[in-house]
């Protein structure tokens, strides 16, 4: 790792859509957790338990990060067992969530005023 800050070495958004880009993901997680980068703050699983070489043993991942020293929120929420795949992201999925709905109702908006 370079003498790079997490937020400079991190994607704004990965969409996964393989086990393995997800695993990649998680490697790389685990890097910048280990040069303490990044710290998880939260989730179903800790990251540093997650094996590479077997099945998941959750369906559903939730993670939680935050950069160090910056404070930047990062999550990481896939789906394991059917393959459909997730997405790792700067901020919260909450956060994520209203920033679509508010695209929505802009365009909608737009549409009605033309």
């Amino acid at each position: 790792m370079t003498e790079q800050t997490a937020e400079e070495i991190l994607c704004d958004e990965v969409l996964i859509k393989t086990s393995g880009m997800l695993i990649d993901v998680i490697k790389d997680l685990k890097e910048l957790i280990r040069v303490g980068k990044l710290k998880q703050v939260d989730g179903n699983v800790l990251i540093d338990t997650i094996p590479f070489l077997s099945s998941f043993k959750q369906d559903i991942i939730f993670m939680y990060f935050e950069s160090v020293p910056g404070g930047t929120k990062y999550f990481l929420n896939c789906e394991t067992y059917h393959g459909l795949g997730g997405l790792f992201a700067k901020g919260t999925p909450d956060e994520r969530y209203e920033a679509h709905v508010n695209r929505i109702v802009k365009e909608r908006t737009n549409k009605k005023n033309e």
